[in-house]
């Protein structure tokens, strides 16, 4: 916290910005696809070799590294509606909270007062390092998809050579893992099928809604035909 005075952030490219980092991922994808991978070391050796000045940071699963920020900042500072349509965006520490945003390098910038107001009084700088150093937790690790577990298992790790076969990505899903992987298949199949009656339906009734006002149409109109 309070490390960098000033802070300018490009998104030439939505999703993408300017850093090398982001350059580098064709190259990842490439190479990766290039080579076997059969266990997470696999992975993280294939980023480090796609590239001579590749340098990759492997955090393990429990290091603390990846933290919960949404409920502080939430508490913090207020909703950027319309972030999407800006691309640049600029942060001073003599302004704090504020964002000055364009569209591009030649637009003029629209400056964003984030900064939250309770009781007619701004978020001051100390509560936000308060906040930021004191009660930011760290994010708990996402739930094992069963789904992909059973996948792992039985479909993938057919494939495995035998001597990758035990790591823990291709472990034998438990009973009741396997009883939680059908039913989420089963509730995503009966969604497809009611999205798609849904879907037919409402295509239906627009149909009937064209068909109706074409035919309530004013009286057409006889076509004169001129003798000779």
């Amino acid at each position: 916290m309070g490390r960098l005075k000033h802070v300018d952030y490009k998104f030439f490219v939505k999703g993408h910005t300017k850093n090398s980092c982001d350059r580098g991922f064709g190259h990842i994808r490439k190479y990766i696809g290039s080579v076997d991978c059969y266990t997470v070391e696999h992975v993280v050796d294939a980023v480090k070799n796609a590239a001579s000045n590749s340098v990759t940071v492997h955090f393990p699963r429990g290091t603390g590294q990846f933290k919960a920020y949404k409920e502080v900042l939430t508490e913090l500072y207020k909703r950027f509606e319309g972030i999407q349509q800006f691309r640049i965006f600029s942060m001073d520490e003599a302004e704090m909270g504020v964002v000055s945003c364009r569209k591009g390098p030649d637009d003029e910038a629209v400056v964003k007062n984030l900064r939250r107001k309770i009781d007619g009084v701004l978020t001051t700088k100390e509560k936000v390092m308060k906040m930021m150093c004191d009660h930011v937790e760290v994010l708990a690790p996402p739930p094992p998809n069963v789904e992909k577990s059973e996948n792992m298992y039985h479909n993938i790790r057919p494939y495995v050579p035998e001597e990758f076969r035990d790591d823990t990505l291709y472990a034998k899903p438990s009973m009741q893992e396997g009883l939680d992987a059908k039913a989420a298949k089963q509730a995503r199949l009966v969604h497809r099928v009611a999205m798609t009656l849904a879907a037919k339906e409402n295509q239906d009734r627009r149909g009937r809604q064209e068909t109706e006002s074409s035919g309530s149409g004013g009286p057409s109109k006889k076509r004169k035909v001129s003798s000779l």
